[in-house]
């Protein structure tokens, strides 16, 4: 299966995150500027060498699809719904869901083996820290981490909600796209691999939107109302109303985000998130018991599903970090990556995120609304890479080596093409 991969490089330094940067375009740096970004790190590093000495702990947070029993046994009937028909609309709108839900989960369950096969045996990597945290393992209540080499599980459910919402099939398919249980995940991390000790590096692979960094795909319930030919109808209304609208990423249908004076997606009539051409992407469709407002945020104080939302927005994404700049002994994250689409950083995110001063992330890696592939990082290449850079550099190695390795796919990407 073949994808492009196509990263925006957007590289945002500590010092420079701010809306002066935003303003000017800074965020949006070409190779050039990049490098010299680069240098500028390895220039601070050489003035705080004992910042260098600090071992680094790798967070995984995978908001895979990982489809609970009865999650799966809705999506089963959304197919049945729609198999008769060969619109191509439908065609492809139904492949491309039956594809993220193996895909996804596949690609994070190998993911993980190549970390587990470095961070979870005796050698270089021995003072290095993992700790993997996954929609199925937090729905199975047991997360791993690897400290000085060993692999150990631990009891994680996340936070602890009414049992309305933990019974609700959505959210046990993704509780880490709530972000009360990012924030335990953190606090989970800071608990086993100490702040004053280790220096993160922050990996959030998921599904996302212009406004949510983190975000669930197919959760629309299907009721008894819905007809195969209420179904059909909705999804290739959508897709003419995208091509009609010259918006394909953003998923536009107007301000109310609606299909009609009949609001066929529901009664909220509400579009979410999903996968374009296999990818992770905004596309698709959401159940009126999660609808998105015109940012794609529902508001805090009519929040659904028991007052827990699926979705993670830029802003507070960013805003949690910086709190924990602050509590939790005060984390320092060396690098932070928005691995989902279109996870540029707007200027709204970067307003709510300088509502707190605290500088403790120092570089922010996103991608440009065109996509992603499943496999956006090449763990094997940059563990092998890292243990170089430990050779030679020492300190801070595996985010330089992430960095690097984002680098050299941007100049991939963007290399001019012959003639």
């Amino acid at each position: 299966m073949a994808y492009s991969l196509i990263l925006k490089s957007h590289l945002v330094q500590t010092a420079a995150l701010s809306v002066v940067v935003a303003l000017t375009g800074a965020c949006n740096f070409t190779n050039d500027s990049a490098t010299k970004g680069a240098n500028k790190a390895e220039q601070v590093a050489e003035e705080s060498n004992w910042e260098a000495l600090f071992p680094e702990l790798l967070i995984y947070y995978a908001n895979e699809t990982s489809l609970s029993d009865e999650a799966d046994k809705n999506f089963e009937l959304f197919l049945n719904r729609i198999k008769n028909s060969d619109h191509e609309a439908v065609v492809k709108f139904r492949e491309k869901y039956v594809t993220d839900r193996v895909e996804f989960k596949r690609t994070v369950a190998s993911e993980i083996q190549d970390l587990k096969n470095s961070f979870c045996n005796p050698g270089n990597f021995k003072t290095f820290g993992l700790i993997i945290f996954t929609n199925e393992s937090v729905r199975n209540g047991k997360i791993t981490y690897c400290k000085e080499g060993i692999e150990k599980q631990l009891e994680f459910r996340g936070i602890k909600v009414p049992d309305a919402v933990a019974n609700d099939f959505n959210y046990k398919s993704y509780p880490l796209s709530v972000i009360e249980n990012l924030g335990a995940a953190l606090a989970t991390a800071a608990d086993i691999f100490s702040p004053s000790l280790y220096r993160y590096v922050l990996i959030s692979k998921s599904h996302g939107t212009k406004e949510l960094a983190v975000a669930p795909g197919f959760i629309r319930k299907i009721t008894d109302q819905e007809t195969s030919e209420k179904l059909i109808n909705a999804i290739v209304s959508y897709k003419q109303a995208k091509q009609a609208a010259h918006q394909p990423d953003k998923g536009a249908l107007g301000a109310e985000n609606k299909l009609g004076p009949d609001g066929a997606l529901g009664a909220d009539g509400a579009l979410g998130v999903g996968v374009d051409n296999n990818r992770l992407g905004a596309d698709g469709l959401l159940g009126a018991d999660y609808a998105m407002s015109s940012d794609g945020f529902v508001n805090v104080n009519n929040r659904k599903a028991g007052g827990y939302h699926l979705g993670i927005r830029k802003g507070d994404f960013l805003r949690l970090l910086r709190e924990f700049g602050v509590i939790r002994g005060g984390v320092l994250f060396t690098l932070v990556a928005f691995e989902s689409c279109d996870s540029e950083l707007d200027l709204s995110a970067m307003f709510e995120a300088n509502e707190h001063p605290e500088k403790n992330v120092s570089w922010i890696l996103t991608s440009d609304q065109k996509g992603l592939d499943y496999n956006t990082f090449d763990y094997k290449l940059i563990l092998k890479n890292t243990e170089n850079l430990m050779a030679s550099e020492g300190g801070f190695a595996l985010s330089s080596a992430v960095l690097d390795y984002y680098n050299s796919v941007y100049e991939r990407e963007h290399k001019p093409k012959s003639k």
